[in-house]
C-alpha cells in the first residue's frame, strides 16, 4: 500500500486539494454576487404590500354640487390611485366626481419604488346631488285597459322634495315622491337636495298602438299565398286570427295564409304591456263596390276591402282582362266609357292579373246607357211588336 506521505504523493494530494478548494471558491463567489444582484428583488418579496385605504365620501354641496371622496391609510411614499369600475382615471388623496349619473370608484395605495400596488377598497357608488330615476323606466302605453300609468321617484338619498314635470311644464301639486299619469307625453321629476338639484331622465307615455297589416301575394298565378307582415310595432307579442279566432301557432310578426274566399278575413292582436290592440281586418281576396251603384255619370269610383295597402285594377276589353291602374289605401276613380265595362281588383300592386286572387266583378254603365229588348222581332202583317228600353 502507498504511503500518502511520501513527498511525490504528497505534491500530487496537495494539487488536488489546491484545485478543490478554488473551485469551491468560484462557486461560492458566484453564489454570494448572484445575491447581491438579486437584492433588490429579494427586498421586494420580503417587504409587504402597501395598506388598503379607507376612503371618506362628502356628499355633494357647493356651487356645483359635486361629490369628493378623501382616503387615507397609505404608507408614506405611497400614491393613492382611484379607479372607475377598474379603471384608473385619478390619483391624489382628494378627487372630484362630478359626473352626471352614479360612479363606481374604488381606491389603492400605490409604491412608486417598487411598483406594486395595495388590495383596493370596497367600491363606493357615488351619486349626483339628489340622483333620482322613474320607474317604471321604460315607454309605458295608454288603452282601454290601461288608462294611467304609476310613476315612482326612484332616489338615491332621503330628504329629498320633488316637482313632477309633464314636458317642461311643472305638474301643480305633483311634489309627492310618486305621480299618476293619465295623458300622453313626457315625464321626468326634479328632485332638490338642500341647494342641489336633479332632473330624473324623461319617460314616455303613448297611446297604444294599432298594428298595421302590410301584404303581398306570394308563388305564381294559380298557386298564389298571402303573405302579411306587420311593421310598425314591436316589443311585444301577436297572436293572427281568422274570422276572429286564433290561428293556432301563428305568434310572429308575419304569418301566410292560403288563399280563401273573400269571406276569410285575417286580422292579428298586439300584445305590448298591459294593452292589446287589434289590426283593421284584410282578406286573401278583396271585395270591390262601385259607387253610384246604378247608372253613373260620367266619373265613377270603384273601393276595395280587404286591402292593406296597394289595390291594382283590371279591366276587361272583351277577351283579356288588362292592368289599368293602382292605388294605395284609397278609392279609385276613373271616367266612364261610353260601353259598360267589367272590373275587378287584387290586393297588391301587380300588373299581372291571376284569376285566383281577383276580387268579384262589378259593371261600371255609362250615362243613358239603354238596352232595347228584345233585340229583335218579327212583324206578320199588320202587328207589332213592344219594345222595352
Amino acid at each position: 500500500m502507498e504511503n500518502p506521505f511520501t513527498q511525490p504523493a504528497f505534491k500530487e494530494n496537495k494539487s488536488r486539494i489546491l484545485l478543490l478548494i478554488t473551485a469551491i471558491s468560484l462557486v461560492f463567489n458566484t453564489i454570494i454576487i448572484g445575491k447581491k444582484n438579486d437584492g433588490d428583488g429579494i427586498n421586494k418579496k420580503l417587504l409587504p404590500p402597501p395598506p388598503i385605504p379607507t376612503v371618506v365620501v362628502t356628499l355633494p354641496s357647493g356651487a356645483n354640487c359635486y361629490s369628493s371622496l378623501t382616503a387615507s391609510g397609505c404608507d408614506a411614499g405611497n400614491i393613492i390611485h382611484w379607479f372607475n369600475s377598474g379603471s384608473y382615471f385619478n390619483q391624489g388623496v382628494t378627487i372630484t366626481v362630478t359626473s352626471s349619473t352614479p360612479t363606481y370608484v374604488t381606491a389603492k395605495c400605490f409604491d412608486g419604488g417598487t411598483g406594486t400596488y395595495g388590495s383596493a377598497s370596497p367600491e363606493y357608488k357615488v351619486f349626483p346631488a339628489g340622483y333620482t330615476e322613474l320607474s317604471p323606466k321604460t315607454t309605458q302605453s295608454l288603452c282601454a285597459a290601461v288608462t294611467s300609468v304609476l310613476f315612482n321617484a326612484s332616489s338615491a338619498t332621503s330628504g329629498l322634495t320633488y316637482q313632477w314635470r309633464k314636458g317642461s311644464s311643472n305638474v301643480s301639486g305633483a311634489t309627492g315622491s310618486s305621480y299618476t299619469a293619465t295623458t300622453i307625453g313626457y315625464y321626468d321629476v326634479v328632485a332638490t337636495s338642500g341647494s342641489c338639484t336633479y332632473t330624473s331622465t324623461s319617460v314616455q307615455v303613448v297611446n297604444a298602438t294599432q298594428p298595421i297589416i302590410n301584404s303581398y301575394y306570394t308563388g305564381s298565378c294559380g298557386s298564389k299565398s298571402l303573405y302579411m307582415y306587420v311593421s310598425n310595432v314591436s316589443g311585444g307579442t301577436f297572436q293572427w286570427k281568422l274570422n276572429g279566432a286564433n290561428i293556432s301557432g301563428a305568434t310572429a310578426s308575419t304569418y301566410t295564409a292560403p288563399i280563401t274566399s273573400a269571406v276569410a278575413s285575417y286580422t292579428v292582436d298586439y300584445t305590448s304591456g298591459s294593452c292589446v290592440t287589434t289590426s283593421s281586418a284584410v282578406s286573401a281576396l278583396p271585395t270591390i263596390t262601385l259607387n253610384p251603384a246604378v247608372s253613373p255619370a260620367c266619373v265613377a269610383t270603384l273601393v276595395s276591402t280587404g286591402c292593406p295597402g296597394y289595390t291594382s285594377w283590371f279591366k276587361y276589353n272583351g277577351s283579356n282582362w288588362v292592368y289599368e291602374n293602382y292605388t294605395y289605401n284609397s278609392p279609385y276613380t276613373f271616367p266612364v266609357s261610353t260601353t259598360a265595362s267589367d272590373y275587378k281588383a287584387l290586393c297588391d300592386y301587380n300588373t299581372t292579373y291571376c284569376a285566383d286572387v281577383a276580387s268579384n266583378t262589378v259593371t261600371a254603365i255609362p250615362t243613358n246607357y239603354t238596352t232595347i229588348s228584345p233585340a229583335n222581332g218579327t212583324i206578320c202583317g199588320t202587328g207589332s211588336v213592344l219594345l222595352t228600353a
